[in-house]
């Protein structure tokens, strides 16, 4: 099976309630239509092609590369705008004026519409089964997607928790895991092999790896890896620790699960993540704790913070509190709303999922 195999095979909208927003002309709010292209990069063409700052341009959730994704962007003092936008891959349609900016809390869910392809008979049969046992609700694991790109945000993440903020860069700048651009790989794979020679390796780091080469001319005036963490934006900062934090979550709810007697696996390239088949209600409305300093249960979390060499003083970074890990609760369970499918040669479905759950994370139950 295949998804994800061309763009338009997977679609998906952002659900977000407008009439909640309190009308003013601070911020415009536009409907983004990307094509094969990170949320990042769509902001970063808009922002270029427009001549504004990326600060002044506000969204809600990040939506993944390779798919068509609809989603809300917001624009501060923007007086003098169209309608609409095109910039080919990248386009944009005016649907209002507001008052405050778009925050992740707007999003009520999103739609999706997958296209699953190459399948054989067996895969057939076993989407038919599970569908009937996933047809309210699955395990709620964070995806791949939450790791980035290259797969290791999380590694990033530990590291920075840990305080070890040159293998935080080191990871950062020489990891090539998964990693597609030629000349970037090359660039990475000299760094690796040479690091330390900061200067060389920015002439060989292609201009799209802005954050890489903004590090790297850092370190080639002050070899300080805690003040290099300045070239990164905060926003991706929050999302290494957060990465880390989704990790240690999945590694909890498997090993719950698998101490339940639930056997079956879903596939996945990070980590070993067990689902149940049956008795699934007694999930029911059941959160899981992710860890943070300030989390309730500290005892219960004490075998996966030995596991992992953590310790609770260092999951709140007083140099730098940006830098901490809050806790919260998530469900262990997601709801899945309005599922409905067609087979044919490919498997078409559609499906609407809360803020926060994976689509890519159902579908792989679908086939487990």
């Amino acid at each position: 099976m295949k998804i994800k195999e061309k763009p338009e095979d997977f679609y998906v909208k952002e659900i977000i309630n407008l009439d909640k927003k309190k009308e003013g002309d601070l911020f415009r709010y536009f409907l983004m239509k990307k094509e094969n292209i990170s949320t990042i990069n769509a902001i970063k063409i808009i922002a270029r092609k427009l001549h504004i700052s990326k600060r002044k341009i506000y969204f809600a959730g990040e939506k993944d590369k390779n798919t068509i994704s609809e989603q809300y962007i917001c624009i501060r003092n923007f007086n003098d705008f169209r309608e609409e936008y095109n910039f080919g891959n990248v386009k944009l349609k005016y649907v209002g004026s507001y008052e405050e900016p778009l925050k992740i809390s707007d999003i009520d869910g999103n739609y999706f519409r997958i296209v699953i392809r190459d399948l054989n008979n067996e895969e057939i049969k076993r989407f038919k089964d599970n569908i009937e046992i996933f047809n309210k609700y699955y395990f709620n694991y964070f995806d791949e997607q939450r790791f980035g790109s290259r797969l290791n945000n999380h590694i990033v993440g530990k590291y920075l928790i840990n305080r070890d903020y040159e293998n935080a860069i080191r990871i950062i700048l020489i990891d090539y895991n998964n990693e597609n651009n030629i000349k970037a790989i090359e660039a990475r794979k000299y760094l690796k092999e040479h690091w330390g020679d900061f200067k060389n390796a920015l002439s060989l780091f292609p201009n799209y790896l802005d954050i890489e080469r903004g590090i790297l001319g850092y370190l080639i005036r002050e070899k300080n890896y805690y003040r290099a963490l300045k070239y990164i934006p905060k926003r991706l900062l929050k999302m290494y620790i957060h990465s880390y934090q989704s990790y240690l979550w999945n590694e909890e709810l498997s090993y719950i699960l698998k101490n339940n007697n639930c056997n079956s696996k879903i596939n996945n390239k990070i980590q070993e993540l067990y689902i149940c088949k049956d008795n699934i209600e007694k999930f029911m409305d059941k959160k899981l704790e992710l860890i943070g300093f300030d989390m309730k249960n500290k005892n219960f979390h004490k075998d996966i913070l030995d596991r992992e060499g953590l310790k609770i003083e260092n999951l709140y970074n007083k140099d730098k509190p940006s830098l901490s890990l809050y806790s919260t609760e998530r469900y262990i369970l997601s709801e899945v709303k309005d599922v409905d499918y067609k087979i044919k040669n490919n498997i078409v479905i559609e499906f609407i999922l809360g803020k926060g759950s994976f689509a890519t994370i159902y579908i792989k139950h679908l086939f487990s």
